[in-house]
């Protein structure tokens, strides 16, 4: 019985392979769960191709009605945590739980009609072998199905902890962010004061120059003013001087022709003797004078040669 078993479901492996079975790797819907072995998988009505790794190796054929369902289109057929046991054979839906986030119980399409060949029979006698397998199976099927149960619920479970340290980790960054934006912002007021600081410092630098600058400049003109006037006080004293030498060389002059009128005078009268003493005291008066005007010359000399 168990050889006749075998060799039915080779032939039934051995059709859909040549046929349904040309599946994709990327296009295979899961019908098995993790350690299937072929036996198992064929005896379910299933594809089993091991020859591609990182990909399902037992899968849905073509003429399946589990077969290329969208699973962002999947209707649900169960609720959360339904086993594959009571989906598919109580409910009679498909199972698939390699998608997260969508329903792993799900109703089937209804698959192509085709016209039944002799090769259609062969594989519905597999099927009903392979029934035969799977019922003797049954029990470390169940097993084997109730430890992925838990693994499922345990990778549910790590799922949503990564979920978790996701957002966290992206509320984290996110603030770190907004730190690193308010220390910019910082910043950029702190580069903002200190230009202003220095701008202010060039002002008040360039204001006290301009006082400085201007201090001097007064300084220079009181200086310029006091030499000038100095000058004109010099220049006024020189004139004066000039004027009273004038005034000593005309009264000079003046007396030195009245001694000559008078000379000539007395010469003329007769009266040389009795005006004799008179003419004495202009000469003396004239010497006098002309050796007033003797030193006012040096004087000014040295003053120009000073």
């Amino acid at each position: 019985m168990q050889t006749t078993t075998v060799l039915l479901l080779i032939l039934g492996v051995g059709y859909s392979l040549a046929g349904t079975c040309n599946v994709e790797p990327d296009d295979r819907t899961d019908c098995g769960w993790y350690g299937i072995d072929k036996p198992t998988c064929e005896g379910r009505d299933c594809c089993y191709d091991d020859t591609v790794q990182d990909t399902m190796w037992c899968f849905y054929s073509t003429d399946n009605k589990c077969y290329g369902i969208d699973p962002t289109k999947r209707q649900d057929c169960g609720y959360f945590g339904i086993q594959r046991e009571e989906c598919e054979n109580t409910k009679g839906c498909c199972f698939d739980h390699t998608v997260p986030n969508v329903p792993w119980c799900f109703e089937g399409s209804e698959p192509a009609t085709a016209e039944p060949t002799k090769a259609a029979a062969e594989v519905e006698a597999a099927t009903e072998a392979a029934a035969e397998v799977e019922e003797a199976t049954e029990s470390e099927a169940e097993e084997e199905e109730a430890t992925e149960s838990e693994a499922e619920e345990e990778e549910a479970t790590e799922s949503e902890a990564e979920e978790e340290e996701a957002t966290e980790a992206a509320a984290e960054v996110e603030e770190a962010t907004e730190a690193a934006a308010e220390v910019e912002e910082a910043t950029e007021a702190a580069a903002e004061v200190e230009a202003a600081t220095e701008a202010a410092a060039e002002v008040e630098a360039a204001t006290e120059a301009a006082a400085e600058e201007e201090e001097a400049t007064e300084s220079e003109a009181e200086e310029e003013e006091a030499i000038e006037s100095e000058a004109d006080e010099e220049e006024a004293t020189e004139s004066e001087a000039e004027v009273e030498e004038a005034t000593e060389v005309e009264a000079a002059t003046e007396a030195e022709a009245e001694v000559e009128a008078d000379t000539e005078a007395a010469a003329e009268e007769g009266e040389e003797l009795r005006k004799r003493k008179p003419l004495g005291q202009k000469l003396r008066k004239l010497r006098k004078l002309r050796k007033r005007k003797s030193g006012a010359e040096e004087e000014e000399a040295a003053k120009r040669a000073a």
